[in-house]
């Protein structure tokens, strides 16, 4: 994740600036900017300032997405004891609040038993495949990178209500997605939904990728696994559960019912030149 930058803050504090649309940090009125590390300092710096402290977790931001300036500068308090932050490191210092938009994941960061810190398994395995110097954002299209399935149940989701939900994240604000939304989710062996839903307009389609377990569809329970898709019309109260040994997860896509105008043929056509690959 070498252009991507990391916060660590209470999840209460983040709970607080979720809800407002912006995160801001004591640090902020002290000191004039939001401190902030690589994937390669924050372990190093979690353990010097906050070992054995609970209740943390990292916000994992995109510089791109940022409406505040952001500059690469020396600690401002480096110090001599092990671990302590030194004068030849360069952090990312963002001068502002962190906007909500730029922040496209949050992660669960709890101390061992030992009172250390390690990095979380999904940011070692977070990382773009894609060119740093590629786009992520254009006029016609936006690219978000939710990491593997593996990452996914690290994922938390900040509820309206101010609970959250882990295993759950939702993209369309991030893609900027007009006419449907979408969501990721992983939910641990053993576990299920302690409520069903229904909708009023939309359909949804459900696309399961890994693990075992079952749906239900009012009083219908169907099995699913790996490519197992479903499409539930609004009415239906749905919920699904997980009855195998490994994390299931699927991909939902949301979209009015009825909708749809056209698609594929109907919709689409071809450019007048074949693909040229760079």
């Amino acid at each position: 994740m070498s252009n991507l930058i990391l916060h660590a803050t209470s999840r209460d504090r983040w709970l607080a600036s979720s809800q407002s649309g912006v995160h801001l940090d004591p640090s902020l009125d002290a000191e004039g900017f939001i401190h902030c590390s690589t994937a390669a300092q924050v372990v190093r710096v979690a353990n010097f300032l906050f070992r054995g402290q609970h209740g943390l977790v990292l916000l994992i931001v995109d510089p791109s997405r940022l409406t505040s300036a952001i500059k690469w500068e020396p600690p401002v308090h480096p110090g001599h004891e092990k671990g302590a932050p030194v004068e030849a490191d360069l952090f990312p210092h963002i001068y502002g609040p962190i906007n909500a938009a730029a922040v496209i994941n949050v992660v669960d960061f709890e101390p061992g038993p030992d009172g250390l810190f390690s990095l979380p398994p999904s940011i070692n395995r977070r990382e773009p495949t894609m060119n740093p110097t590629t786009p992520t954002e254009t006029a016609q299209y936006r690219v978000e990178h939710v990491g593997p399935t593996e990452s996914w149940g690290d994922l938390v989701l900040q509820r309206a209500q101010g609970s959250t939900m882990k295993g759950k994240g939702f993209l369309g604000a991030k893609l900027g997605l007009t006419g449907m939304e979408i969501s990721v989710n992983s939910m641990p062996p053993g576990q299920a939904y302690p409520f069903s839903h229904a909708h009023r307009k939309n359909e949804e389609l459900y696309l399961f990728l890994t693990g075992t377990g079952e749906m239900m569809l009012d009083q219908d329970v169907v099995p699913v696994g790996p490519g197992t898709a479903i499409r539930v019309a609004p009415p239906v109260f749905r919920c699904w559960r997980n009855t195998g040994t490994v994390p299931l997860t699927c991909i939902v896509i949301q979209a009015q019912a009825g909708s749809l105008d056209g698609a594929t043929a109907a919709d689409g056509f071809l450019a007048a030149e074949s693909p040229r690959w760079p």
